[in-house]
């Protein structure tokens, strides 16, 4: 049968089977459309994620210890500064740590109050994480050493707390239990959003040693992010990590979580 022999049947037939080709043709529709939306989807997802992730720097490794429910080794309990120096001098990989200590607290100015999220780090944080100030400045090196009670804050912290006014100078008192430290506002933070790492506009950096020292009364950390020394070296450097704390607390490797940038974008 010539070509032209086929096409006339083919009308001829959905000529004879209009409902019938109508739905088929709907279906098909349907299906590729489908698809082309659920592919639209995904990738506009994972381009989200991936300016996400380079947004906050390159060349990262993430540390954390995250114990399967109801079991922990031995009785190691969680990271601590220790290790964070025993990472220091035995993975040369690493150019720089920053250990990093999360608590939930309430940050009151006058009569205004909100549950806000304090993270203490040191001044390699801005080395290992692009941090976007928009007035004064981030926390440095002597704020550590003296235990300094200053702090950095996000967008929605400025404007729930302080309105209109300028933070700049200004004192916000940030209380766990019993325990409250009065910090002061050296620099803003520009306007993030929700992402990678929390809502970072909802939260008040402070020096690590002085919520430590002044707050908690504890050297734990929650986790550690660390920059290694060149491009494509951090999964080199996890692994140094990684073998830094297995020798450190055998019995609860399988319950450290190393991982670099560039593995999380591939999961």
């Amino acid at each position: 049968m010539s070509f032209w022999e086929s096409l006339r049947v083919a009308i001829t037939a959905l000529r004879a089977n209009k409902l019938r080709s109508m739905l088929t043709m709907l279906g098909v529709i349907i299906g590729v459309g489908s698809v082309i939306v659920m592919i639209s989807i995904v990738q506009g997802a994972r381009q989200q994620v991936v300016t996400e992730f380079e947004g906050i720097g390159s060349d990262l490794i993430f540390v954390e210890y995250a114990p399967k429910e109801g079991r922990r080794g031995g009785s190691f309990d969680g990271l601590r500064m220790v290790d964070v120096e025993a990472i220091e001098r035995r993975a040369d990989l690493v150019a720089y740590l920053s250990p990093i200590a999360q608590e939930y607290v309430q940050a009151t100015r006058g009569t205004k109050q909100e549950g806000v999220q304090l993270v203490g780090v040191t001044e390699n944080f801005g080395h290992v994480t692009n941090v976007e100030v928009s007035r004064g400045r981030f926390l440095r090196l002597d704020d550590m050493g003296t235990w300094s009670k200053v702090c950095v804050i996000g967008d929605k912290v400025r404007r729930d707390l302080f309105g209109d006014a300028d933070p700049l100078g200004q004192t916000v008192n940030v209380q766990r239990g019993e325990n409250r430290v009065p910090l002061i506002v050296v620099g803003l933070l520009e306007k993030k959003g929700r992402g990678f790492g929390g809502e970072v506009d909802n939260q008040i950096f402070a020096p690590l040693p002085a919520i430590q020292k002044r707050l908690t009364g504890s050297d734990r950390i929650n986790s550690i992010r660390a920059r290694a020394v060149g491009a494509g070296q951090s999964e080199a450097a996890a692994d140094q990590v990684y073998a830094v704390l297995k020798q450190r607390y055998p019995a609860s490797a399988q319950d450290f979580i190393v991982d670099t940038q560039e593995g999380l974008l591939k999961s």
